[in-house]
């Protein structure tokens, strides 16, 4: 045989078996890390769960996930030694990869309830979780008859010169139920067409489709009848305006605060360390890691307003240096990404801080008379807290009047959807419960009461 014909040979041998491999052989993953989970509803540690859980516990992965391997041997609830029965389904219709884990029937009051995740739950390229993840709940007296409300949005109603390529996003009271979120944008006659994204906690975000027109004043509408986790709905449609500027947003966000500080010594070992942006992010787009050496700490995440807190699954450990890391690549409302990511680093001291959040100031002042009926009220917190378990109301002439709010640093500003009445005397409310970093709750409501001017 000719050596050409041996070669054409040869080479026809190797095209077949690439060409069998490229068939038939596994593909390589794109990605190599093993997913993880984001967060859960309800957040690990959270108290006064409902009993009655309608919408189920969610568990909110990092990536997409193969749902053959998410069942109800892979992630399990227990009640102590005894396994609760319940239906896991697996959900990526808005790309956000969620596990559904619905309880047969209604929880144990006051109970102690604990969800595991095993290693054997896999990405969609089937590489399998690194460790188990373990959170806890627990469950309060009496069944959630509370309904959720809107308690803010972005941009805020009455804005004006919102980037026309923003998205708008709605922080709820408490954690929905993301199938009962219903959402309408417009403009005069003209329905915006959006997309919606929520993946846990208590925010939704709504991007439309098209840049917004230059100029132009915007209504939004949340509909009534959007669900908590326990089935209350919402009683009314919540609505707010705005008005776009000329120009779109091309700013990236920045980190402006962190808790705690850059350097910080003596730091509680209880600590959820948290960081403040320039502006609303896309909570999606938050990757975060607490390290100390070559040892990750496992935190869950909860987002409002400007502020993402991260909560370590188990107490830091004593006199030890902690490097936190939010990585590059956050985006704003309008996707612009931060280019670089913002690392700091704390030490922890030796104690548990056990310091209940109060109350320390507020605006405007308490017993304060001749106030301006456009006021926004706020209130000043002795240190950070956890923005969403504020809850406020604020009323006066016979009626409460809705407010949204924004958090930073210590201090929440409540934004009424119109001007308050003359001469009105107000009184505001600060319910117990909001907890600081470190998990204390303040014990007692807080009231103040003002009255508005004459003119």
């Amino acid at each position: 045989m000719k050596k050409s014909s041996i070669l054409s040979a040869v080479v026809l041998v190797i095209a077949s078996l690439f060409t069998a491999c490229g068939r038939q052989g596994p593909v390589p993953p794109l990605d190599e890390t093993p997913p993880t989970v984001s967060s859960t509803i309800p957040a690990n540690g959270t108290v006064n769960v409902p009993v009655y859980l309608p919408g189920g516990i969610l568990i909110t992965f990092s990536k997409k996930m193969d749902d053959s391997t998410i069942n109800d041997q892979t992630i399990t609830l227990a009640d102590g030694q005894n396994g609760v029965p319940g239906l896991v389904t697996y959900t990526y219709t808005t790309g956000v990869p969620t596990a559904v884990f619905t309880p047969s029937s209604s929880l144990n009051p006051t109970t102690l309830y604990k969800i595991t995740v095993d290693i054997n739950v896999k990405d969609s390229y089937g590489i399998p979780m690194a460790a188990p993840y373990l959170c806890s709940f627990g469950t309060g007296t009496v069944q959630d008859t509370i309904p959720p409300t809107v308690v803010s949005t972005t941009p805020r109603n009455g804005d004006i010169g919102v980037m026309p390529n923003a998205a708008l996003s709605v922080t709820f009271s408490e954690p929905v139920d993301s199938q009962t979120i219903s959402f309408i944008m417009s403009t005069g006659s003209t329905t915006i067409p959006c997309t919606m994204s929520y993946s846990g906690g208590t925010t939704a975000i709504f991007t439309p489709k098209n840049i917004l027109a230059s100029t132009i004043p915007y209504t939004a509408t949340v509909s009534a009848g959007v669900k908590d986790l326990a089935g209350n709905p919402m009683p009314n449609s919540y609505i707010w305006s705005f008005v776009t500027s000329a120009a779109p947003d091309t700013t990236p966000p920045g980190v402006i605060a962190t808790t705690p500080q850059a350097g910080a010594t003596n730091v509680a070992m209880n600590i959820a360390p948290s960081i403040t942006f320039s502006e609303p992010v896309d909570q999606q787009t938050i990757s975060f890691i607490l390290s100390t050496g070559s040892t990750t700490i496992p935190c869950t995440m909860s987002y409002s307003g400007t502020t993402a807190i991260f909560t370590p699954l188990n107490i830091l450990a004593s006199t030890t240096s902690y490097t936190a890391t939010v990585s590059a690549g956050v985006k704003d409302l309008a996707g612009n990404a931060m280019s670089n990511s913002y690392i700091w680093s704390f030490t922890t001291g030796t104690a548990i801080d056990t310091t209940l959040p109060i109350v320390a100031a507020t605006t405007p002042t308490v017993g304060a008379a001749g106030v301006a009926v456009n006021t926004a009220p706020s209130v000043t917190f002795s240190e950070p807290v956890d923005p969403t378990t504020i809850t406020f109301t604020l009323s006066g002439g016979g009626a409460t009047l809705p407010c949204t709010m924004s958090y930073s640093g210590v201090t929440a500003i409540f934004k009424p959807s119109s001007n308050l009445k003359k001469n009105t005397l107000y009184t505001a409310r600060v319910s117990a419960g909001v907890r600081d970093l470190a998990g204390n709750a303040m014990p007692n409501d807080y009231f103040w009461s003002f009255t508005t001017s004459k003119n």
